[in-house]
């Protein structure tokens, strides 16, 4: 049995407004050949992200209200077709609840880019084996002020780093007695291997390590529209 490959939609919910503005985090994960159905896995990924959203509440915001909807899509699954309206359906929800314990908040827009990467593999594009995750809504906590200008403090960036490193490690799907060990991992998914000619499996390699530099990201998409105007005139 192949491999399972799946796309998993994190959307945080906003502190009192719409749906629509959450901010959304996509993670891959890479199924061993267990014979276990969606649920399975769904149990197995959803403790994954619980860890992870929990190890890095300290650098989000309450301007996120603790709720994460989750929605799994099988990458074996055929895709749809956009010019019909068609896509691709999830195979699993769920939610995870958290909360964010940093004090203060900075504009939503403002995040913590975490790269991520799978091991260099001799005449694979080191391109196609990378990945990034904008965290956010983002603490004033993560703030750290030198020399007169911002940056993420060393210990937001380890609270990141931290919270990768558990996720990268692997995640147990759920059993008695276990069915495997840390069968499910994290993985960068290339598109564009696909699109060269490449298997969905070539396009799936395990997560290995990453950083998290000192500089904050500017998401533009996750700002709020204006709600006020002030004009002037000669």
């Amino acid at each position: 049995m192949a491999d399972r490959l799946w796309r998993v939609q994190c959307s945080l919910r906003p502190t009192g407004g719409n749906p629509v503005d959450s901010i959304v985090n996509v993670f891959h994960f890479d199924g061993d050949d267990t014979p276990a159905p969606p649920e399975t896995y769904r149990d197995a990924i959803l403790s994954g992200l619980q860890q992870f959203y929990d190890d890095i509440s300290d650098v989000l915001s309450t301007l996120y209200e603790g709720h994460i909807d989750v929605k799994m899509y099988d990458l074996r699954q055929p895709a749809g077709n956009r010019a019909l309206g068609t896509t691709r359906p999830p195979v699993a929800t769920g939610t995870v609840i958290t909360s964010a314990t940093g004090a203060g908040v900075l504009p939503t827009e403002v995040a913590i880019c975490m790269s991520y990467a799978a091991a260099p593999e001799e005449g694979e594009s080191v391109r196609r084996r990378r990945g990034r995750l904008f965290i956010g809504p983002i603490s004033a906590d993560a703030v750290q002020t030198v020399g007169g200008q911002v940056f993420i403090s060393p210990g937001a960036r380890n609270v990141v780093n931290n919270a990768a490193s558990v996720l990268a490690a692997g995640v147990h799907l759920p059993g008695a007695p276990p069915i495997s060990d840390k069968s499910v991992k994290w993985a960068v998914f290339s598109p564009r291997t696909v699109e060269l000619g490449g298997s969905l499996d070539d396009a799936f390699n395990d997560v290995t390590h990453g950083y998290t530099d000192n500089a904050f990201d500017t998401q533009r998409s996750r700002g709020p529209r204006s709600t006020a105007r002030t004009t002037w005139t000669l």
